[in-house]
């Protein structure tokens, strides 16, 4: 039987743990240290939407228990630790692995297609909202777009597509690439700024100061997609940024979630990765590197 191991046990982990295990799939969680156990009740993963739970039977294991080559690794780490986090697996990752990455930001892909040129590579976006009370209880917050793909147009596994676009209604795309870029536009009109503002998704709207900025992002963002001739939402972004925020108003961001729990934030892949962009094509964009610099200070990098 093809198995599926799961690197990163967070909560879009866990989610996906929950959407494999629906298709009698038994989902096998990478810890990171044999420690990680510890913090697991049982095998078990407690899965909740709304007012309804649901116990699902998950397989733990660290890199140092993996024993034969690994068919599908779904990658949910965060940007910053996908390096470190693969390193051990790598002796486990053959031109046969199948490797998906779902995680917020952008870049990361570029260094997984030069680093395993010849794995299938299979990217993902997600903009459901998730949480963990504790390691092994998820609670599913709020409903949103799941959508898979491969950066260039390409045909998908036939027998990964059903599985992969039962997610909660998710869909196939021939140009992952654009959505990510949409994504990428979302995460940095959002999240810094629910960090910088302190305040949940929705709230962004009722603030005047960080409206503006959320539009100012947004131009700023449309000019560099133009020069890389990447197509914009048929309303553009600014309605695309808009709609979201109102459809996740009572969501708590992955980004202020991470600074809450004191734990390094996704700012290097989403501002950071736009400011280098436009570095790279001469086009200035001011309202990011005040994002940037605000939120450097207030987290106390700068």
């Amino acid at each position: 039987m093809t198995q599926w191991h799961i690197l990163g046990a967070g909560s879009v982990g866990c989610l996906m743990a929950r959407l494999l295990a629906e298709h009698d799939i038994s989902p096998r969680l990478i810890l990171s240290s044999p420690a990680r156990r510890a913090d697991w009740q049982a095998e078990q993963l407690d899965y909740q939407y709304q007012q309804q739970r649901q116990k699902v039977a998950v397989q733990l294991l660290c890199a140092a228990e993996l024993k034969a080559p690994l068919d599908h690794l779904l990658i949910c780490t965060k940007t910053y630790a996908t390096e470190r986090a693969l390193a051990p697996l790598l002796p486990y990752i053959t031109p046969q692995t199948t490797l998906l990455l779902l995680q917020n930001g952008m870049g990361m892909h570029e260094w997984m297609m030069q680093t395993f040129p010849d794995n299938p590579l299979i990217l993902g976006t997600i903009s459901h909202g998730a949480y963990r009370t504790r390691a092994d209880h998820v609670v599913h917050s709020g409903w949103g777009q799941c959508y898979w793909g491969t950066w260039q147009p390409s045909t998908a596994p036939q027998t990964m597509t059903p599985l992969l676009s039962s997610a909660w209604e998710a869909q196939w795309c021939d140009d992952m690439q654009v959505r990510l870029w949409h994504k990428l536009a979302v995460n940095s009109a959002i999240n810094p700024l629910t960090v910088l503002y302190n305040c949940k998704n929705g709230e962004l709207l009722q603030n005047t100061e960080a409206l503006a900025l959320m539009q100012a992002l947004c131009t700023e963002l449309t000019a560099i997609m133009h020069q890389l001739v990447i197509p914009l939402p048929a309303d553009g972004l600014w309605p695309l940024v808009r709609s979201i925020a109102e459809r996740t108003a009572a969501n708590i961001s992955s980004m202020r979630q991470d600074v809450l729990n004191n734990k390094p934030t996704e700012i290097d892949a989403i501002t950071g990765y736009i400011l280098r962009k436009s570095q790279q094509l001469g086009i200035t964009c001011p309202a990011h590197e005040e994002v940037m610099t605000r939120f450097m200070v207030h987290s106390g990098s700068a």
